[in-house]
C-alpha cells in the first residue's frame, strides 16, 4: 500500500526530480511534488513524496528525518489528510451518514434558546408574525430590485 511522506524545510532550489531521487535510495518513490505559491509559482519550503509500499517510507523517515541537505535540516513524517479531507482509505469504510431527524416541537428555533414546549401561545403568535412579515419584506425587495433592472 502507498504512503506518502510531508517532507518539511526543503531548499528552495530542489526541484521535484531531485527530491525524488534522494527518497529513491530507501525504496521505490512513485511521485514526488514541491509544493508552490499559487501566485508567485516560487517553491514554498515544503513536499510530498509518495512510496509504494510503508517499508521504503519508513526507511527513508529514519534515515532522512533531521538531515542537512543544502544546509537545511529535513523533517520528514508520514503525511496526514487535513481535517475534513478524506482519503481513499476512509472514504471506502466511512459508513453513510442516516437522513437527518424530522424536526420535533422540543427542537429550538434559531431565534431563541426557548423550545416550543417551554413558549405560550401568544409567543408562539409572535413568532409566526413575524416570520410572516420577514418573508414579506424579502419577497417585495426581491419585487422592487426586479422592477428597478427594468
Amino acid at each position: 500500500m502507498e504512503k506518502k511522506l510531508f517532507v518539511g524545510n526543503v531548499d528552495f532550489n530542489i526541484n521535484k526530480e531531485e527530491l525524488k531521487k534522494i527518497f529513491s535510495e530507501f525504496g521505490e518513490v512513485t511521485d514526488a511534488f514541491i509544493v508552490r505559491d499559487k501566485q508567485t509559482h516560487r517553491p514554498r519550503g515544503f513536499g510530498f513524496v509518495t512510496f509504494a509500499n510503508e517499508e521504503g517510507a519508513q526507511k527513508a523517515i529514519d534515515n532522512l528525518n533531521g538531515k542537512e541537505i543544502n544546509n537545511r535540516e529535513l523533517k520528514v513524517v508520514f503525511a496526514e489528510p487535513l481535517e475534513g479531507e478524506k482519503t481513499k482509505s476512509t472514504q471506502k469504510s466511512e459508513k453513510p451518514k442516516p437522513a437527518k431527524e424530522p424536526v420535533t416541537e422540543e427542537e429550538t428555533t434559531e431565534d431563541s434558546t426557548e423550545t416550543v414546549e417551554d413558549a405560550d401561545d401568544s409567543q408562539i403568535e409572535e413568532t409566526v408574525e413575524e416570520t410572516e412579515e420577514d418573508s414579506e419584506e424579502e419577497t417585495d425587495t426581491e419585487e422592487d430590485e426586479e422592477n428597478k433592472e427594468q
